[in-house]
């Protein structure tokens, strides 16, 4: 994946992830492990994409509701997401996005870590695309398997 921008916020603690990721046609925008926090810094990040995909931890579904009043948004729940979240949003999130397949999930590992779960489908679908917040809060892991 070339040209793959990656953006520090300025926030008091170190768990968003957001990341511009350029498709053939479209720009997405990955976010991870917001817990309740969405603001300007990150809101324009959102208005220059054309998706967004949150990979759970959301928190307060504000949040997402803010983001989705903006732009189209997939979203999977993480760890931490209530019961609403859960309603409202997969554990998995598996799709097409210009003919890439796409899976979303919360906790999926990293390479050479991979959830069991996670690494037979990695094995069974080699093609697929994986965006997992992986609950770490240092990296997003974004693969292309």
């Amino acid at each position: 994946m070339t040209g793959v921008q990656t953006c520090a916020l300025p926030i008091c603690f170190p768990v968003t992830i957001v990341t511009l990721v350029p498709f053939a046609l479209k720009k997405i925008l990955l976010l991870s492990d917001t817990h309740s926090y969405i603001d300007e810094s990150i809101l324009k990040y959102v208005r220059l994409a054309d998706e967004v995909w949150h990979a759970g931890d959301i928190g307060d579904l504000q949040v997402t509701d803010t983001i989705k009043a903006i732009k189209p948004l997939r979203a999977v729940y993480g760890n931490i997401d209530d019961d609403k979240a859960r309603m409202e949003f997969p554990l998995h999130n598996r799709f097409l996005c210009e003919g890439v397949d796409v899976w979303i999930t919360h906790i999926g590992g990293y390479p050479g870590k991979y959830n069991q779960a996670i690494r037979t489908e990695i094995h069974r679908n080699s093609q697929s695309f994986l965006f997992a917040g992986i609950h770490t809060y240092s990296r997003c892991n974004l693969i292309r398997v």
